[in-house]
């Protein structure tokens, strides 16, 4: 989804599967199910270093 701001969403069909298989390899997203609209159909991920970004990429390939 295009952002403006230093995080984006992830759409996803079960977010908490998302978001057990990325806190075991260490990487902490947030759940949408309290935003207006998002209803946990989405993961939000804050983009920071090049580094973490290329982790959480990896972590995404694996995924799918």
């Amino acid at each position: 989804t295009p952002s403006k701001v230093n995080f984006f969403l992830v759409k996803t069909d079960d977010d908490e599967k998302l978001i057990k298989f990325l806190l075991r390899r260490g990487i902490v997203v947030r759940h949408t199910r309290n935003f207006i609209g998002l209803d946990g159909k989405y993961i939000r991920v804050a983009t920071r270093s090049v580094e973490e970004n290329n982790i959480f990429i990896n972590a995404m390939k694996e995924y799918s």
